[in-house]
This record gives C-alpha cells, structure tokens and sequence, in this order.
C-alpha cells in the first residue's frame, strides 16, 4: 500500500501552445483556467499537494497570486512529461499524478479514482485515465487522442486516426478517449526525459506514444464519462455549454467560485 503523502499533483502549463496560444490564462468565470484545474485538483480527498509547473513568469505569477504552489522550469521543453520531469528532481514524492493545464473540466472524483488506484498498486509504473467514446464523430476527430485496451486492461497502443477501415454505426465502442490525467513513477519520469523522439509518436503527436513503443505498460483506469479540454477555439464555447447545463460541473464551478469570494 503507497502512503497518500507519497503522491503529489502536478499541472503542466505553458504559453505557447501551437494551436492556441495562452490558453492556460483565459478567463472561464472570472478565473483563469489553470487555476479552475489547480482548485478542482486540490478538491481531491487524499490532500495531495499541487503544484503548478511552468516556465512561464506569467503562469507562475498567477498562480502565486491565488496562493497557489508553484515549480519553476526551464522555459523551454518539447512536452508536459519532459517539464514535469524536470520538476520531479526537486520533489520528494514517489508518485506523480500530471494532471494536464487545459483539462479545465476535471472531475475531482476521477482524480480520487487514480489516487485510490495508485495508493493499491504502488508497483504500477504509468496510469492513465481512459473514458468511453460517444460515437463515431469522436472516433474521427483527429484533436481526441484514442486508444485500443487489451483484456488485462492496458494500453495497446494510441492513436488520432483511425486505424481501421470504419464499418459500423458502433465501431467507437471498440476504443476509449485517452483522458489527459495520468501518473508516474518517479523512477519512470526520470528514465522517460532519456528516451528519444519516437517514430509513431511524431507522426501522431501523442507522447505517450513514446513509452508504449519502449515497451512501458501503461495501465489503463476507465472513468464513466469525459468531457471537452481546450485545445482549440470551438472548445472554448462546448466548455462553456458544459459549465451550465451539467450539473456535477455547475456544483465544482460554485465550489471554485466561493474560493475566489472567500480570497477576495
């Protein structure tokens, strides 16, 4: 059994991003996004530390505005794994749970979920969190990140496009979407910022594709639903159709809400 305090949250965020820069400080309900993911992360019932992790003056600088905690890197790195890796060297954990910068919608039970499923199985390298898909739309949209399981539920393999020939009305049920909230080892963390650009993992643009082709066993922990991150401008409004019509979400959004009034 892993102790609780063995295992600590980390949230990538930077400001460059490709598709959409500067994301990870809009404003959703007058609080920047990464800091909706850092208050829904410490909603978590292990009290796992969180920290922000970035580069960016202006990232950090928010977050220490909200009193939050925060590691600084180097500016520049080629994806969240590699920053968080970075940070791992000066944290004493054994565990990290990377919790990514856009998932502005996380559910603080899902991340319970992966807490209780690291503090039982501590000799798990790699966790990652996986929902069903809803149809084939998503099956084709190329922005959801999409896996194949195998029967001892771990990841086969990821994917953007399809990699069959659809057939069926129902082929989306035969894969899940590929959460961005998963955990590492410490030992893994470090040896992953060694391994090098993959093949499949540049033509996808998926990092984890990294390890899964340098035989690390991702364990996959299916959660029963997803929702939108922001990866591009149409997320923006599907985030906030999200925030008013769904009701476990209007619930979080007034527990961060109420934080912000009690700060102020």
């Amino acid at each position: 059994m892993l102790e609780k305090n063995k295992i600590a949250i980390l949230i990538p965020a930077r400001l460059d991003g490709v598709r959409l820069p500067n994301k990870v400080l809009m404003d959703f309900c007058g609080v920047p996004m990464v800091e909706h993911v850092r208050r829904r992360a410490t909603l978590n019932s292990s009290n796992a530390n969180v920290f922000v992790v970035s580069g960016d003056k202006e990232v950090l600088e928010v977050t220490r505005n909200f009193k939050g905690e925060i590691v600084q890197t180097f500016d520049t790195h080629e994806n969240g794994t590699s920053r968080c890796a970075e940070a791992a060297t000066e944290l004493k954990y054994d565990h990290f749970i990377i919790a990514q910068g856009d998932e502005i919608l996380l559910l603080p039970r899902h991340l319970n979920s992966l807490l209780d499923t690291l503090q039982a199985n501590p000799n798990f390298e790699m966790v990652n969190t996986v929902a069903p898909l809803k149809s084939n739309a998503e099956l084709s949209d190329e922005s959801i990140v999409k896996c194949l399981i195998s029967k001892e539920m771990k990841i086969i393999t990821m994917f953007r496009t399809v990699p069959m020939k659809s057939k069926g009305d129902e082929d989306f049920k035969l894969f899940y979407k590929v959460l961005g909230l998963f955990s590492f080892s410490k030992e893994l963390l470090m040896r992953v910022s060694k391994f090098e650009l993959t093949s499949f993992e540049k033509v996808e643009s998926i990092e984890q594709m990294r390890l899964i082709e340098n035989d690390v066993v991702i364990h996959a922990l299916v959660v029963d639903k997803s929702y939108p991150s922001v990866n591009v401008e149409k997320d923006i409004l599907a985030v906030h159709k999200v925030l008013e019509i769904d009701l476990e979400q209007a619930e979080i959004l007034k527990a961060i809400i109420n934080e912000e009034i009690q700060e102020s």
